[in-house]
């Protein structure tokens, strides 16, 4: 008996490897009476709106199944949680009920849950939510595609509101890391898309914040979206300022990210978490002097985090991208500043050298900044 199946334990662990890791499915209050694709092993969770301190909250009333074992199971109780408010949670205030579940088996299961007071166990739910989960064999993972190594760096996306400039600067040991990873629009937003990266997030990510959401509201629409967002990572900045940070917990360490006031720098695969803070106190810093503008302050955020470590492979590429309305060649287009290193043993110094030429060659350009009404969230600084 034990001779026939050391087969099969041999080929167990080559099976666990194929199979494709399970994905994260998120569904709200807009997902009732629809039926929703899930592979199994998949964690569902489902989040409520609702006011515990009413009496009321969300149950499990009921999980139809079609299938000979239960195609979905609960996985843990409902979760209530508060948003606090200055650290604390406010008192009276509501929350969200968090109802996690998992795809066990293949067939379709009909989750339904009410809110109610559960002392009033005669009168119907104030309300309800169904949702169907039809869920399937779990696919083999797709084979690596070794053509695409991940785009392991550091960058920062930041805006001015003293001129309305928007930019990314990035540095990475990869060959043009300009043509990957920094995307931006004048009046929209500026977006970092790196470590495996997803580069839909830019042309997606400027569409969204197009459509009126916050840097928040996009980075986390281009996630939830993204079976693979775990060994992503992303940095967004809006045109109010408001920044976004996402770092997937498979990137390559040290990774980790900064949000700070109308800025946010994130890097994976660093020499350490000195490498982020320190191209953000230098980018404060500069910026905090009054002197030079946007493109200059970027790259003393990315010359702060070479001085700190880095990539720990190494340099070879950089990119720095500012837009501004009119600000390009003949005032046809918003690139403003649009600067690459491709391949440099130095890229950072090369990058800063290049900015320097570009003052040069269009001075006009960087004396005759563009000053932004203060209803439009400008902030007084030395020109």
């Amino acid at each position: 008996m034990l001779t026939a199946m050391k087969p099969l334990l041999l080929l167990l662990p080559l099976l666990l490897l194929n199979a494709a890791p399970a994905a994260e499915l998120k569904l709200a209050e807009a997902d009732a009476g629809r039926t929703v694709p899930a592979a199994m092993g998949d964690n569902i969770t489902i989040t409520l709106a609702g006011n515990i301190t009413t009496g009321y909250s969300w149950s499990l009333a009921q999980i139809e199944t079609n299938a000979q074992k239960p195609a979905v199971k609960p996985a843990g109780k409902i979760e209530y949680q508060q948003p606090p408010a200055n650290g604390r949670p406010l008192l009276g205030a509501g929350g969200q009920f968090l109802a996690r579940f998992t795809a066990a088996a293949e067939g379709k299961a009909v989750i339904r849950l009410e809110y109610k007071r559960p002392f009033e166990k005669d009168k119907p739910a104030a309300k309800t939510f169904t949702v169907t989960l039809e869920v399937k064999p779990n696919k083999p993972a797709p084979k690596k595609d070794s053509s695409a190594p991940p785009i392991a760096t550091y960058s920062i996306v930041a805006f001015d509101p003293a001129t309305g400039d928007l930019g990314v600067a990035v540095q990475s040991k990869f060959f043009g890391v300009g043509s990957v990873v920094p995307w931006a629009r004048a009046g929209i937003g500026a977006i970092a898309t790196q470590s495996q990266a997803n580069v839909a997030y830019g042309p997606e990510g400027l569409k969204l914040l197009s459509a009126g959401k916050t840097a928040k509201e996009t980075l986390d629409a281009l996630t939830a979206a993204d079976a693979r967002r775990e060994v992503r990572q992303a940095g967004i900045v809006d045109a109010q300022g408001r920044a976004a940070s996402f770092t997937g917990g498979k990137c390559f360490g040290w990774a980790g990210h900064i949000e700070g006031k109308q800025f946010a720098a994130q890097g994976n695969l660093l020499a350490s978490e000195a490498v982020v803070k320190g191209m953000a106190a230098a980018f404060e810093k500069a910026r905090a002097t009054g002197a030079g503008e946007l493109a200059d302050w970027l790259t003393a955020a990315l010359e702060a985090a070479e001085a700190a470590g880095g990539d720990r492979r190494g340099r070879q590429s950089a990119a720095l991208l500012v837009v501004r309305e009119q600000g390009g060649y003949g005032r046809a287009n918003d690139r403003y500043v649009d600067l690459r290193v491709e391949d440099n043993p130095e890229p950072v110094k090369e990058l800063a050298r290049l900015l320097e030429i570009h003052k040069r060659f269009y001075p006009n350009a960087h004396a005759n900044k563009p000053v932004r009404a203060v209803g439009e969230g400008a902030t007084s600084r030395k020109p």
